[in-house]
């Protein structure tokens, strides 16, 4: 893991704990060494992606749904395929008469902070663990 990756907010493990990235990790610590640079990934788990909200057998994110009090509406779904270890996210646009649907499978986000930075790119928004315990032996 590169610490250009993370965002203050993305999770990862130190020193065996779990910990929530801070402004202070990207800091020289008193051996001028940063915290940032010894930080581990967490990877994508059940467990983990649980935590953050997926579910079902794909664990699937909807983060925007379908209204039927609008005549236009799009839903944006995130899921993660654990055997073909990859994410697909599935855009669908409604329409009287028309739908349609695109589909794009990535197959490199293999941890918690990847995640958290491609719903951050596709929402403007955090995806929060709901816990901050995580099993970290899967």
């Amino acid at each position: 893991m590169k610490p250009e990756e993370l965002r203050i907010g993305n999770w990862t493990t130190y020193k065996g704990k779990y910990t929530q990235v801070e402004l202070s990790h990207f800091k020289d610590e008193s051996n001028n060494r940063r915290v940032i640079e010894h930080m581990r990934p967490l990877h994508l788990t059940e467990d983990s992606l649980g935590k953050l909200g997926f579910s079902g057998d794909y664990k699937t994110l909807i983060v925007s749904k379908y209204s039927e009090e609008k005549y236009t509406e799009r839903q944006l779904s995130i899921e993660y395929d654990a055997k073909y270890e990859e994410v697909e996210i599935c855009c669908c646009y409604d329409q009287p008469g028309f739908m349609d649907a695109i589909y794009h499978k990535l197959k490199n986000i293999k941890y918690v902070h990847q995640l958290q930075n491609l719903y951050y790119v596709l929402t403007g928004k955090e995806l929060i663990l709901q816990e901050e315990t995580i099993d970290a032996k899967r």
